[in-house]
């Protein structure tokens, strides 16, 4: 399974891939380049079974984790758009921490819709 990691800049979204795949993200990375990290899915039941049944190798599932190029109000949307649609799944990171040290992209966080 392929996840795509989407959001804002400074909402966590480096974080929550660092976390997940274990990898940490290049020093020299492209803001539009798209960085790829797997992460094995342990199950004891194929440890179980591989003591029954001993096979000579053992295959555990995978997640491939893609943390996409941030979403900018207005800008273009090639960079994350190409890589959200080649991912079984997508992953949008909001940012709801209030912290006057962390530039917003949006000017402010505000998580109420008014309805």
């Amino acid at each position: 399974m392929k996840v795509a990691i989407l959001g804002y800049s400074k909402s966590g979204k480096k974080t929550l891939f660092t976390l997940l795949s274990g990898r940490h993200i290049p020093p020299g990375r492209q803001e539009s380049e798209v960085v790829e990290g797997n992460a094995l899915v342990r199950d004891p039941r194929v440890d179980e079974i591989t003591k029954i049944a001993k096979p000579q190798k053992v295959k555990y599932a995978e997640t491939v984790f893609a943390l996409c190029p941030d979403i900018v109000d207005g800008g273009s949307r090639a960079g994350w758009l190409e890589a959200a649609k080649k991912a079984d799944m997508l992953c949008l990171v909001v940012r709801s921490f209030m912290s006057d040290s962390v530039y917003h992209p949006a000017g402010s966080v505000d998580l109420v819709f008014n309805v």
